[in-house]
């Protein structure tokens, strides 16, 4: 899978900052931007 680059960037923050919150609040973006998707979207929706 891969990743873009702004996609490394809120997860090497979110890892610096110590959190998710912390990272949001760092990089001006709401905490759901940066946290774990609800839904796994490379499932088909019947395996979610």
């Amino acid at each position: 899978m891969a990743i873009s680059p702004k996609a490394m960037e809120y997860l090497t923050t979110a890892v610096r900052q110590g959190g998710i919150s912390k990272a949001a609040a760092e990089l001006n973006i709401a905490a759901s931007a940066v946290g774990p998707r609800t839904a796994d979207r490379t499932k088909p929706p019947s395996a979610n």
